[in-house]
């Protein structure tokens, strides 16, 4: 009879002769760990990494787009809007809402450019040269038409990549009359925004626009305002379908000028009309009691509407070659010899050094003839008056604009009886004035102009500064160069007494509520070292320098006429607008035919007795001084004139 034990060996004997028991075991074991595996990845994939992969696909259908701060308005000193921003239409290509393939790329550019009026390869050509990350829109097109818009929209399955950008666009009250002081605002290039990447501040993005000239790039700060955004729902085009979220942007803050925007446009006008023959011509209006710049022109100008607007590279790249400089702002970044305005230096410092007094005079007979420093013989320096002005005193001098007592005070008498006060005393003189120096306008691009000393000759030329230099300087001729704003400035100081401003053009900014939020006041750079009698003294002759025809005496019995003369100061004075001013001609380099041109200078004020506005006009390769006095005429004419003005005189 079989017993257990019996059973067992025979189900052993069994297994142990299935071949395929192994296997199964096996297979069954690496089942069971690839079902773990699984279950370990499931794991991993739902609850370790499964808020990244939902995020991860709310990317591929959810866009966070930078919301561009609407920069702040610019206003007149009466509220006369100058830059402010209007709605405006454009056309982006989204990178990875393009076709693959190349073909299909190149006909969207074709349906593109059909629509907006461009040809396809400049459309293409721009936004290779833009393009940044794959989601962020490359603007091609700016302006849009709302016609072209919705031919845009209604064409969209056909215009993978395509989106419309509804942004406000900076806009210019007058473009060219007001450029060189407001500047512009344009889109950034992806040169510019790589160096402002950085910046977490204001969080520029590829597409924002910045001030790039004038007071839109001094008060960038300001006018920009604090960026917002939006998360959105997009298509597989990459076009918007929904708004998730929405952080409004905060608008830039106000800017509110000391400028005059009708009396900036009359100024304009009184220089336009003769622009082909001066080429440049430039003139500025300040306010003598504080600094405050009420207008600020320079011809030829250019449209900051178009530049906002984006030129074609060629167009602007035309501008950029211009002979005539638009883009230059030549009245604080031009510098010329002041010629004969430069006097008012010359007449201070010798007065304030006791090299003459008022009453002092010196005989003018038209030639001055200087011994050679390093060689035998003599010089020759001439009066613009061929037979000379005989006797003159300061005043007369002044009025006359007499070369030859200039040269003297500046060089000494050649005899010896006058000193002189040297190129030294006449360059620490000069830099006392503001010139050598920018005097800190809020602009960008103003040039120091320049101040020769011995040692910039000889560490610049190489060479000695000689007693020739010397003469020359004392008339505003020579090495010495000037801006025009550095001109107005220093005769602004001779008339409110001696104290030279800082110019200004930026009255207070202010919110958006009309707040205001910061005041800009008057700040004084320096007292002139002039005694108030010596100021006084050229103040007498820069007014005899208005009076005409007939021959005057000064007090001390020197003969003048003013040679700022004209019919229209009697029209002037016959209003009761008492004026002064110094005539200046300096000359040009010679041109191909080796001619000299002449720039014309007048530097003034008005009223005489308490001025109200010190102005300098400069003309170059006008008909000279006289020219320029005519235009600064004018313009107290004009000033006189306007409606806040009417009733006061």
């Amino acid at each position: 009879m079989p017993t257990m034990l019996d059973d067992a060996d025979e189900r052993w004997q069994e297994r142990e002769s299935d071949p395929y028991a192994p296997r199964l075991a096996f297979f069954r074991g690496l089942v069971a760990v690839v079902l773990l595996l699984l279950l370990a990845q499931l794991w991993r994939l739902q609850i370790v990494e499964g808020p990244n992969y939902r995020a991860q696909a709310d990317e591929n259908r959810v866009r966070v787009r930078v919301l561009a701060p609407p920069r702040g308005v610019i206003y007149d000193r009466h509220g006369e809007q100058l830059a402010f921003n209007e709605p405006s239409f454009g056309v982006a290509m989204v990178p990875a809402g393009l076709p693959r393939a190349r073909q299909a790329r190149r006909e969207a550019f074709v349906r593109l450019g059909a629509l907006v009026g461009r040809q396809a390869a400049d459309l293409e050509e721009a936004f290779q040269t833009q393009q940044g990350d794959a989601f962020t829109p490359v603007p091609l097109v700016q302006g849009l038409t709302f016609d072209q818009v919705a031919r845009i929209e209604e064409q969209n399955a056909y215009l993978p990549g395509v989106a419309v950008l509804a942004e406000p666009q900076r806009a210019y009250r007058d473009g060219p009359g007001f450029a060189h002081v407001l500047g512009y605002a344009r889109r950034m290039t992806r040169e510019r925004y790589e160096q402002l990447r950085a910046d977490t501040e204001r969080r520029y993005s590829p597409n924002d626009r910045i001030g790039e000239a004038g007071l839109e790039r001094t008060f960038e700060d300001v006018l920009r305002g604090q960026p917002g955004s939006q998360r959105i729902e997009v298509d597989s085009n990459e076009r918007p379908v929904r708004v998730l979220e929405s952080t409004p942007a905060e608008p830039g803050r106000n800017l509110v000028l000391t400028i005059d925007a009708a009396l900036q446009r009359r100024v304009t006008a009184i220089l336009e009309p003769r622009l082909a023959e001066y080429r440049t011509a430039s003139a500025i209006v300040m306010d003598p009691r504080s600094g405050a710049i009420l207008a600020l022109v320079d011809l030829p100008s250019f449209d900051s509407n178009a530049v906002a607007r984006g030129l074609a590279t060629e167009e602007f790249e035309r501008l950029l070659r211009d002979p005539w400089r638009p883009l230059l702002n030549k009245a604080i970044g031009g510098a010329y010899p002041p010629g004969s305005t430069f006097k008012i230096v010359t007449a201070a410092a010798a007065l304030q050094e006791g090299i003459v007094t008022k009453d002092s005079t010196l005989d003018c007979r038209g030639v001055l003839r200087i011994p050679r420093e390093f060689r035998s013989g003599f010089e020759f320096l001439n009066d613009w008056l061929p037979q000379g002005h005989g006797p003159q005193d300061m005043v007369a001098a002044l009025a006359n604009s007499c070369d030859l007592y200039f040269y003297q005070l500046a060089g000494g008498d050649p005899s010896g009886e006058l000193a002189g006060l040297g190129n030294e005393r006449l360059a620490r003189y000069a830099r006392a004035f503001g010139l050598g120096r920018p005097t800190g306008i809020d602009l960008p691009g103003e040039t120091p102009g320049l101040v020769p000393d011995a040692a910039w000759k000889q560490r610049t030329l190489g060479e000695e500064w000689v007693k020739g230099n010397t003469y020359l300087y004392g008339i505003g001729q020579g090495y010495l160069t000037a801006t025009p704003l550095q001109m107005a400035n220093a005769v602004a100081a001779v008339a409110n007494g001696g104290t030279l401003y800082r110019p200004q053009l930026v009255q207070e900014v202010r919110d958006t509520a009309g707040r205001t939020v910061r005041l800009f006041e008057p700040e004084v750079l320096r007292r002139l070292p002039v005694a108030p009698e010596h100021l006084q003294t050229i103040r007498l002759g820069l007014r005899a320098t208005m009076h005409g025809p007939q021959e005057q005496r000064t007090t001390n019995g020197a003969r003048y006429i003013g040679t700022a003369y004209t019919a229209r100061a009697d029209d002037l004075e016959a209003r009761g607008i008492t004026t002064a001013g110094k005539t200046g001609t300096a000359e040009s380099l010679p041109d191909a035919a080796g001619k000299y041109a002449t720039h014309g200078w007048f530097i003034g004020y008005a009223p005489a007795e308490s001025p109200e506005v010190a102005i300098a006009v400069f003309v170059e390769n006008g008909r000279g001084a006289q020219e320029a006095g005519e235009r600064f005429e004018d313009i107290v004419r004009a000033y006189f004139s306007l409606p806040h003005q009417t009733g006061r005189r």
